[in-house]
């Protein structure tokens, strides 16, 4: 009788135990994804599929969640430094390269722990974005550099190749949107300008020798420019009136106010779905016979130091970032991948690429278009000189807009103060 109960006793233990373990087991685990909102459907796709893959590898663990919170890729480092010791920033948050240093500086970031496989399977400049001093913080999202969009029954291929080919009455006669007093969209014409160097991080030395932006040909390209077009009613600068690209500017294209928009590759989706037939995109044109040199950029993921998940948020940054992640981005959302096994196949005509479950239903086609697209988007970035990411390069924004408006403006001008605006953007970086 003894024996019985003892067993009977040993059971409802036993029981109680499973029966522990399994309520253990169902409860959720919520990462909290700071994600621009104009991504956030796509990538919910992605943690959807990542959820399945953390389950799978690990059967008993918590059940994975993710909340987005729509925030702006330029200020998630800035916004960082204030939610993050709080408790209420993000695990894993995107960003732009260039402010990278920050995030390490201000002690906001984690290292990368797969760093050795970004480094293997990346492209090096997507790899060198994502780090700083030799160590990885970022997980490469996707690069950009930036496009002319245009409306093909106002401008033909031929026109779009150059400003002039554009604008010029006795050409296209069209009307672009271009904020010359806006670093990011103007630097371009900056062809021979030193920015810290080949490196974009050089900052010893005589400070002439990779920081000068009055160079022989950029001095002769912002003249030739201000000279010809300062008067141009179908030069359209959002930054006259103290307005954006990527508000005020692109409001007139939609509507339809301007034939054509230099712009970052990220409107090209919506573009298309205005215009069908009648849109098309190049890369940034000439300008005065000279191949203009556009800034380009990359998307990274970040992982806080101070999310209550590291290890969780690493895989999940990774995941992110993999090749069928950049792949279903590159065909939902035409994003330049970094991943090396897809931008060496950007001249085939189709590229398919199967998740980690083998399945029919979540396998990702890309079509020949989209890759047509893509080569467009690559040929920008190989024209491009990418943003430098230390932290004295903050500075270029206001100096450069306050100057250029400034230059711009003045009644005459002659090449000596052309050259002294010049000089005054690169005095405090």
């Amino acid at each position: 009788m003894k024996k019985i109960t003892f067993l009977l006793l040993l059971l409802f233990i036993l029981v109680g135990c499973g029966r522990q373990s399994t309520n253990r087991n169902q409860e959720d685990l919520t990462l909290i994804i700071w994600e621009d909102n104009k991504n956030i459907e796509l990538v919910s796709t992605i943690t959807d599929e990542f959820a399945r893959f953390y389950a799978f590898n690990y059967p008993n663990a918590p059940r994975l969640k993710f909340e987005f919170i729509p925030h702006s890729e330029q200020s998630a480092v800035e916004d960082l430094t204030l939610h993050g010791p709080a408790g209420t920033g993000p695990d894993v948050f995107a960003f732009v390269h260039d402010t990278l240093s920050i995030a390490v500086s201000g002690g906001l970031i984690s290292r990368n722990i797969f760093a050795d496989r970004i480094q293997a399977t990346h492209t090096p400049e997507a790899a060198h974005a994502a780090s700083l001093d030799g160590i990885m913080y970022g997980f490469p999202i996707t690069s950009e550099s930036q496009i002319l969009i245009y409306r093909k029954s106002k401008i033909t291929e031929t026109q779009a190749q150059s400003i002039e080919g554009i604008i010029d009455a006795n050409q296209a006669n069209a009307k672009l949107v271009w904020d010359v007093f806006e670093g990011y969209y103007s630097f371009g014409m900056m062809t021979d300008a030193l920015l810290y160097g080949q490196d974009g991080e050089t900052v010893t030395g005589i400070k002439s020798s990779y920081l000068n932006f009055a160079t022989p040909q950029t001095i002769a390209n912002v003249s030739y420019l201000r000279t010809t077009y300062k008067s141009n009613t179908n030069l359209v600068i959002p930054g006259m009136t103290s307005g954006t690209t990527d508000i005020e500017g692109l409001s007139m294209f939609q509507a339809g106010e301007v034939d054509a928009i230099i712009v970052a590759p990220y409107f090209w989706a919506t573009a298309k779905t205005l215009f069908n037939q009648d849109v098309a995109m190049a890369p940034v044109p000439s300008l005065h016979g000279q191949t203009m040199r556009p800034m380009s950029g990359y998307k990274l993921y970040g992982v806080s130091k101070y999310s209550k998940h590291p290890a969780i948020a690493q895989q999940l940054a990774d995941f992110m970032t993999s090749e069928w992640a950049q792949a279903l981005r590159l065909r939902d959302k035409s994003l330049l991948p970094t991943v090396t096994s897809l931008t060496t196949k950007l001249d085939q005509n189709q590229i398919v690429v199967d998740s980690w479950r083998q399945l029919t239903a979540t396998q990702i086609t890309i079509t020949e278009n989209t890759l047509k697209e893509a080569r467009i988007f690559q040929a920008s970035l190989e024209q491009s000189i990418v943003m430098p990411k230390i932290q004295r390069f903050a500075a270029f924004w206001t100096s450069y807009a306050n100057n250029m408006k400034a230059l711009w403006q003045k009644a005459t001008l002659t090449e000596q103060e052309l050259i002294d605006f010049l000089n005054e953007i690169t005095k405090t970086m």
